[in-house]
C-alpha cells in the first residue's frame, strides 16, 4: 500500500507507460494530516524527481479563498527551491453554506476564518458567492512578481458544475465588467 505520492512516482509505472506529465498536491494552508516539515520534504523530493526523470510535474492545490495566503505560500516554496509550476484551486460560484461545508470536509484552516466572516450575515448564507476578488487579487500578485510560479487556476465546482462552467466560459470570453469596489462581475450570470 502507498501512503504518499512519492512512493507512486518512484515505482516507474508512469514512465513505463509514457506518462511524463503529472500533478502533485499543493497545500497553501498546510494540511491537517501532514506536518509542514513533511510537506516541505515531499516537495523537495518531487522537484528532485522531476529533474532526475525528466518528468513535467506541476503542483495542483486544494481550494483557497484568500490571495495573500496563496501568494505568500508560493513565495515561501519558491524560496525553498520549488521550481514546479503551480495551479491554484479556486472555488466555483457557490453559497456560503456550501463553501463552509466543503471547507470543513477538506480541513483547510485559515480559509475557515474567511468563510466564518462571510457567514455572520445569515442573509448571505444562501447567496451565491463568486471568486472574482480572489481571481483579481491573485492576478495582480502574479503580475507584480515576474518570478511567480503560479501558471493556471482550476475550479472546484462543489456540485454546481453548470454554474462553474458558465462562470469560467464567461471569463474566457471576456464577458466581465470591472466593479467599483474591486474585482469583476460576470455579465449575464448571477455569480
Amino acid at each position: 500500500a502507498f501512503d504518499n505520492s512519492m512512493q507512486i512516482l518512484e515505482t516507474g509505472l508512469l514512465q513505463k507507460h509514457c506518462i511524463m506529465r503529472a500533478g502533485v498536491a499543493g497545500h497553501p494552508e498546510g494540511s491537517p494530516d501532514i506536518s509542514d516539515i513533511e510537506i516541505a520534504d515531499a516537495l523537495a523530493a518531487k522537484n528532485a524527481f522531476a529533474k532526475r526523470e525528466g518528468m513535467k510535474l506541476y503542483i495542483e492545490t486544494q481550494f483557497c479563498f484568500e490571495a495573500p495566503i496563496v501568494l505568500d505560500w508560493e513565495k515561501r516554496v519558491r524560496a525553498a527551491g520549488n521550481e514546479l509550476p503551480i495551479r491554484i484551486g479556486i472555488p466555483g460560484p457557490a453559497t456560503i453554506k456550501t463553501l463552509f461545508r466543503f471547507a470543513q470536509i477538506s480541513g483547510i484552516g485559515p480559509s475557515m476564518r474567511f468563510i466564518s466572516k462571510q457567514a455572520r450575515n445569515v442573509a448571505k448564507l444562501m447567496t451565491v458567492q463568486s471568486p472574482h476578488m480572489l481571481l483579481s487579487d491573485l492576478a495582480y500578485g502574479m503580475a507584480s512578481d515576474p518570478d511567480c510560479l503560479i501558471e493556471h487556476f482550476h475550479f472546484y465546482p462543489f456540485g454546481g458544475f453548470g454554474k462553474t462552467a458558465a462562470y469560467a466560459n464567461a471569463i474566457a470570453a471576456g464577458d466581465i465588467q470591472l466593479l467599483p469596489k474591486g474585482g469583476f462581475g460576470v455579465i449575464g450570470t448571477a455569480a
